[in-house]
Order: C-alpha cells, then sequence, then structure tokens
C-alpha cells in the first residue's frame, strides 16, 4: 500500500496592495479617456465641411459672372444641396435681392467639385437672370457684397432636423485689372 500523500495547503490567491489596484484602475481610466478622444477626432476631421472657391469668370467686367466652385473637404459625403445666393449690388442699398437653388446638387463625396449656380441669379449683361440690370450699367460698386448659404444633409439622411448649412461672405474689390473681383472678408 503506497504511503498517503501528504495533503498540499491549496495556493492562497494573492491580494494587491491597495496602491496597485488604483495605478491599474487609473491606468484603464487613462486608456479609456484616450480612445475616446482618438474616436471623437476621427470622427470630426471625417464630417462634411464645404470649402469655396472662386473660378472662372464669364466675362471679367461683369463679377455677377464669376462662377463658385465648392468641395466637401470632410471624408463623409453629402446629399441634396441647396444654394442660397444674397447679393447686395452696393453698400448704401440694403437687401437688394437674393434667390435659391434647391437641391442643386443630389450628392458630393471628398474633395467633388461642384459649381453653385449663383451666376445664374443676376445679369449685368441684358442676360437671363432673376435680377437684370442693363447692358452697360455698372451694378457692382466697390463693397457690394454677395452671401452664399449652402444647405446640405450627410450621412445620406435628408431630415431637416439633421441637415447643415455653411455661409460664405463676399465682398467686391477692385483688382489690378480695374474690375471689380469677389474677394472673402
Amino acid at each position: 500500500m503506497p504511503a498517503p500523500r501528504p495533503k498540499i495547503p491549496a495556493p492562497q490567491p494573492k491580494t494587491s496592495s491597495p496602491w496597485k489596484r488604483a495605478v491599474k484602475w487609473f491606468g484603464g481610466a487613462v486608456l479609456t479617456f484616450l480612445s475616446t478622444v482618438a474616436v471623437m477626432i476621427a470622427f470630426l476631421q471625417g464630417r462634411p465641411w464645404i470649402s469655396i472657391e472662386e473660378g472662372y469668370t464669364l466675362d471679367p467686367a461683369n463679377p455677377s459672372s464669376a462662377l463658385f466652385t465648392i468641395k466637401n473637404t470632410g471624408y463623409y459625403p453629402i446629399v441634396h444641396l441647396d444654394a442660397v445666393c444674397n447679393v447686395n449690388t452696393s453698400p448704401w442699398l440694403s437687401g437688394a435681392g437674393g434667390g435659391g437653388f434647391p437641391i442643386f446638387v443630389d450628392y458630393m463625396g471628398h474633395e467633388d467639385p461642384k459649381t453653385v449656380p449663383c451666376f445664374k441669379f443676376i445679369s449685368a449683361d441684358g442676360g437671363p437672370g432673376l435680377i437684370q440690370y442693363p447692358k452697360g450699367f455698372n451694378a457692382f460698386k466697390n463693397g457690394a457684397t454677395l452671401n452664399i448659404t449652402i444647405t446640405y444633409g450627410f450621412f445620406g439622411l435628408n431630415f431637416e432636423r439633421l441637415r447643415q448649412s455653411q455661409t460664405f461672405h463676399l465682398v467686391t474689390a477692385p483688382g489690378a485689372d480695374g474690375n471689380q473681383h469677389w474677394t472673402f472678408r
């Protein structure tokens, strides 16, 4: 008969000191906080943001013929873009007029350029436009303003409460060629 084995006491669970538990908890809290901040930064970097730049001018003597190009510099696509163009052709007049262009673009991806149709709004050369000035009449004095508001939905959603908008403020100033040009204020 084999000799009875001596009983080996069960290992006691190791208890860590309160200091070690505090350091472990604090490290976990810091890691959670940094992870949350990183996710928020990634989301904000990708959210839609529109940039605008003046493109070609159909008639250099007529600031109303300037073409403005917008781009979505965010990574999330935007949908159902509306534009509202409000122009004030001289500093001493207020509220000269505005025109809207609902859904002038259905979809805009990252860095996708689109032309804002404000050039269709006003005509200072006798051409088509919602506001007409006679041919040869210089409607744009130094300091005329143009406000372009772009409204859009993102994540493929077009709910009124979720729509975002950005407004761009421009003013005319004389250029080196003697003609009025739009500058951003």
